[in-house]
């Protein structure tokens, strides 16, 4: 089977980020950007007991980095939980690949509470705050 070499590993159109799935062999949104933040919206039932965490394709996580995309958000849909972390802290977690592409699994116990952001992070956490409630 021939690959999609038009497509890379993890883009970024518009305000949306993608990753080549390899189990489905097409894009897969991943999640999307506000301003310089990358937010990413989950179940909790999808959290990974291993890690008691959650994932980021591996090379989403290196061009957050290249491309000054500083802040992650994980978006509890189930539980209206919003945790954030730094990009740079996310590399510090676990690396595995369970067939859909290199995953870096960060615990959520390392993940702070964007409702609580205080400080320099206020400005920002309110702005995405007010936008993921619209």
């Amino acid at each position: 089977m021939q690959k999609n070499l038009e497509y890379k590993p993890i883009e970024i159109k518009g305000n949306g980020v993608y990753c080549f799935d390899d189990k489905y062999k097409r894009p897969m949104k991943m999640g999307y950007l506000i301003d310089d933040v990358f937010i990413k919206e989950v179940e909790s039932k999808n959290r990974m007991r291993v890690f008691a965490g959650y994932g980021i394709q591996t090379e989403a996580v290196k061009l957050f980095e290249a491309n000054g995309i500083n802040k992650i958000v994980v978006v509890e849909k189930d539980t209206g939980k919003y945790l954030w972390c730094n990009s740079c802290d996310w590399v510090t977690g676990k690396s595995m690949d369970y067939g859909r592409g290199k995953q870096t699994f960060l615990a959520v116990g390392q993940l702070k509470d964007l409702t609580q952001a205080t400080g320099a992070n206020a400005g920002w956490a309110t702005k995405v705050l007010i936008a993921l409630k619209k």
